[in-house]
């Protein structure tokens, strides 16, 4: 099994840890969702959403008030609710996959300077070697249709004037990575990984009810 970037623990190391059977443990009931997991063999991350915002965690970071992320396995996190272990799992059972649309789209045309290809393979380099590093680029909101999670809509922190020459803007929704759709890449963690071996990224955006198309290269 993969995540979001990489290759995820075996299954026996998934659902125990250090002895402790974590996949037995109770759900947690606190309003947060799970929505990606990024293997990385000294920083595995958590993408968990709270009020309508995705944010990036490690094990030993607080999520929030008396609540500490302190495991992250192949289908769940193992969270510490005030001194009581509880596990928050992907909701791959509530997904479903969506087509993202055949029809042409039309491409955003942005200036894209050497300079900026230059910046952008930098950032790439730096995404995969830390995964936690995504968080300082993009801040994540994941839209729901019916209780799914259909795209994620994107803004910029660092590096926004590569954000827009890439032909993004604040709050675009992103519904397909190289036509998988957003909701297809949820319900199937293990495609994530295939895309990390590519250098070409072709995204189906949604602005303003106008779908859109950007590529960008990391090579």
């Amino acid at each position: 099994m993969f995540t979001l970037f990489g290759e995820a623990k075996n299954q026996d190391e998934v659902e125990q840890g250090a002895g402790h059977d974590y996949a037995s443990l109770e759900e947690s009931n606190l309003s947060l969702t799970l929505v990606g997991l990024i293997s990385h063999p000294v920083r595995p991350v958590a993408l968990i959403a709270q009020s309508g915002q995705v944010e990036t965690y490690v094990p030993g970071e607080e999520i929030a008030p008396n609540v500490e992320l302190i495991a992250v396995h192949g289908q769940f996190v193992v969270l510490d609710e005030k001194g009581q272990k509880r596990k928050l799992s992907l909701p791959f059972e509530t997904t479903q996959r969506v087509k993202p649309s055949s029809r042409e789209v039309p491409p955003l045309f942005e200036k894209n300077t050497p300079a900026h290809h230059d910046e952008l393979s930098k950032m790439g380099h730096k995404i995969k070697k830390d995964p936690m590093t995504l968080n300082r680029f993009l801040r994540f909101k994941p839209t729901y249709n019916n209780g799914l999670v259909t795209g994620v809509k994107i803004w910029p922190r660092e590096k926004a004037a590569l954000f827009q020459a890439l032909g993004l803007r604040a709050a675009d929704e992103v519904i397909a990575v190289n036509g998988l759709s957003v909701s297809e890449l949820f319900q199937a963690p293990q495609k994530w990984a295939k895309l990390l071996n590519h250098n070409r990224f072709d995204l189906t955006l949604r602005r303003t009810g106008r779908t859109h198309q950007v590529t960008f290269n990391l090579s």
